[in-house]
């Protein structure tokens, strides 16, 4: 094996990896979400078009089937406290690798608020009342706290006073802690509700050991994403450096490192796939695709120098790492996108950071008419706007 790989050729292997090739597209969602472990789903509209993105066929009411009528996936609290789908069999694996992050920060963020713990218990106690038979709106939830109970805080953070009231901060706490989830919420939902966990999930003991989770999530995240650098992973983990040098340390075994043109750093990448990354010869051609926000190639590596130029970053990424909706060319994002909806239309507009030649433009057509198609329907016509920088 070459001793530096030139990026072009991660670029390309890390969309066959991303599912987003033409013969690497997912079957049915069970093995997309499986292989990916949790897509991002704080806006659920987002785990919508990255399934769609990477399944040879999709549709919302699939999606919404699989979700929240067969129980084999569920919709968490996990890394840096945004939610997540996630296949049944990692609800263990999950909850306990993202146990001490998602506790620590419920800790100090109640600390900080200076909310006691006979107050939370008394709030959270009416809250899971509330919800004790049906969904509830936040709002509903809210009107189940006596008057009494009820108070506004202030604090001074920084330079800003912000304010905040304890019904929301114990709210936030039992999502981050699993005992309440989001409810069942579909692509036009206009009201988030919200749940206990047993109402869309037989609610299993979670014991495993949060160092062995934490491993095996490491592990797993290596497996579909790899070839990744120490920053992606503790970016993706939510873990520090120095826990994930200490966990890299205990996994040479199953891991091996690499080196990638132009970068000073190490790449790592599973024992077992060595020879396949060495030898596999990817054909790309011209492959367009519109991203959906927070897709999982964008957000799940926290160097994304590969895919995007430094003058354009900030204008895909947030200072948080989050990603808005992107228009990638062969792994590469050259633009960003949104769409309206209205009752009768879907105007796309879709902004360029270059110029294209006229073939590959007649690509990106082709897959900005997919992508208005899949989000607007066969009852609505897309009008398409595209402008160059």
């Amino acid at each position: 094996m070459p001793a530096s790989v030139p990026q072009e050729y991660l670029r390309i292997y890390r969309l066959w990896k991303s599912l987003l090739l033409p013969e690497r597209k997912g079957v049915n969602v069970h093995d997309v979400l499986r292989h990916f472990i949790a897509i991002n789903a704080s806006n659920i509209g987002d785990a919508y078009i990255a399934l769609y993105n990477r399944l040879r066929y999709f549709t919302k009411y699939m999606f919404e089937e699989y979700l929240y009528k067969s129980g084999n996936a569920g919709r968490f609290s996990g890394m840096r406290r945004e939610f997540y789908i996630v296949p049944r069999e990692f609800f263990e694996l999950f909850f306990s690798a993202t146990f001490r992050q998602r506790e620590f920060k419920i800790k100090e963020n109640l600390k900080l608020w200076k909310i006691p713990e006979s107050e939370y218990t008394n709030t959270a106690r009416q809250i899971l009342k509330a919800m004790a038979h049906s969904e509830k709106t936040q709002s509903q939830l809210e009107k189940a706290i006596a008057p009494q109970d009820k108070r506004t805080i202030k604090i001074n953070y920084g330079k800003r006073q912000i304010t905040s009231t304890n019904f929301e901060l114990v709210l936030n706490a039992l999502l981050d802690r699993w005992q309440i989830i989001p409810g069942a919420e579909t692509w036009h939902t206009q009201k988030k509700r919200y749940c206990l966990f047993d109402r869309l999930h037989s609610h299993p003991r979670f014991s495993m050991d949060y160092d062995a989770a934490e491993s095996e999530l490491v592990l797993y995240y290596i497996k579909n994403y790899g070839p990744v650098q120490e920053e992606d992973i503790a970016w993706w983990c939510d873990l520090t450096i120095s826990s994930v040098q200490r966990i890299l340390a205990s996994l040479t075994d199953d891991i091996r490192s690499i080196g990638i043109a132009n970068s000073k750093n190490e790449y790592y990448i599973l024992q077992t796939e060595i020879s396949e990354f060495a030898s596999k010869k990817i054909k790309s051609g011209e492959i367009c695709h519109l991203l959906g926000r927070n897709d999982p190639l964008l957000t799940g590596y926290r160097l994304t120098d590969v895919h995007i130029n430094q003058e354009y970053y900030n204008t895909i990424f947030s200072r948080f790492g989050e990603s808005n909706p992107a228009v990638m060319i062969n792994g590469k994002i050259v633009g960003n996108w949104n769409f309206k909806d209205s009752i009768s239309s879907i105007n796309l507009t879709v902004n360029l950071f270059q110029k294209i030649n006229s073939g590959t433009e007649d690509k990106l057509c082709m897959a900005i008419e997919r992508i208005g198609g899949f989000i607007g329907g066969e009852d609505k016509t897309s009008n398409v706007e595209i402008i160059y920088r």
